[in-house]
């Protein structure tokens, strides 16, 4: 019988690898970009927003499950944040970028451009833990095909057997 313990400690290592993954993806993607990753057990990937109040990322968690677009707000250095809810990780995105100052929701190309980035880490991710179930399978098909051949084997070494000792019985 498993451990309850220990069923909550791997859940808490698979989601803290799934987004580890996701980060190392969104870094490559956009790399002028300080990117963080806020997951629902407490997990924090990336640039620890100290700054961020429970509020501010409240508040960019909130409004960010309502669509899967970027919410801004502008902190009080006048350094703007955008975070967008990331569902399928329930996690919380949250970026922010020397180069845009700015809502992203009042300039649309830009916005458009930042999901379109994170929807092509979505995919590439999904591309990879894709990749890696394909390997899985492959073994397990690989595994069974010999297991069958054994199983083929081993039934024609028993028919000839049989067929032996039938020969055996009908001389005697």
């Amino acid at each position: 019988m498993n451990d309850p313990i220990e069923d909550v400690f791997a859940d808490f290592v698979e989601a803290d690898e799934e987004l580890r993954a996701l980060y190392n993806i969104i870094s490559e993607i956009l790399p002028d970009v300080v990117v963080t990753l806020y997951g629902d057990k407490g997990i924090v990937i990336g640039w620890n927003w100290e700054m961020l109040s429970e509020n501010s990322k409240e508040g960019l968690s909130q409004s960010s499950l309502l669509s899967e677009t970027f919410i801004s707000i502008c902190l009080e250095d006048k350094r703007w944040l955008h975070g967008r809810s990331l569902r399928d990780f329930h996690a919380l995105l949250v970026l922010s970028s020397e180069s845009v100052q700015e809502d992203l929701a009042k300039n649309l190309r830009l916005g458009n451009l930042y999901n379109n980035s994170i929807n092509l880490a979505l995919l590439r991710y999904q591309y990879q833990e894709s990749q890696v179930m394909v390997r899985q399978l492959n073994r397990r098909l690989q595994v069974v095909s010999s297991k069958q051949t054994e199983l083929l084997d081993d039934n024609h070494r028993q028919f000839l057997l049989i067929q032996e000792k039938e020969k055996e019985y009908a001389k005697k």
